[in-house]
């Protein structure tokens, strides 16, 4: 019989889940916008790049299963930047308030760099 996966991984593929559900959700808002008034060549950049981490993170979500000690350590070092690159927009941004780092953007990659250093998460992945 299959081991069954904890509920903190439960919890963290449904952050990841949720991040790539928003970001696409975002991506399809910034598209729409971006049509009717034309796109500037770093805009085109930023969506591009936006894209490739969104599907870099299904697909790591996609693939808990598998229980790689690789993947888990990818899923740390891709939620890493993601919430390192957060946190520097925030900080350039001169209106930065503590309330602002309290959103999804910063609590999803936060709560599942967490969750990978759990022990439930070690015991998953090591096998």
């Amino acid at each position: 019989m299959a081991e069954r996966i904890s509920g903190p991984l439960w919890g963290a593929m449904l952050a990841i889940y949720l991040q790539v559900a928003f970001g696409l959700l975002g991506l399809a808002i910034a598209l729409g916008g971006a049509a009717t008034r034309g796109m500037p060549l770093p805009v085109v950049g930023l969506l591009i790049a936006q894209t490739a981490l969104l599907a870099l993170a299904g697909w790591m979500a996609g693939r808990f299963r598998s229980r790689s000690r690789r993947l888990r350590w990818g899923v740390v070092g891709l939620h890493a930047f993601l919430l390192a690159a957060i946190l520097l927009l925030e900080a350039v941004d001169p209106g930065l308030k503590l309330l602002t780092l309290v959103r999804l953007n910063v609590l999803l990659p936060a709560f599942v760099i967490v969750v990978m250093f759990l022990p439930q998460a070690r015991r998953w992945f090591d096998r």
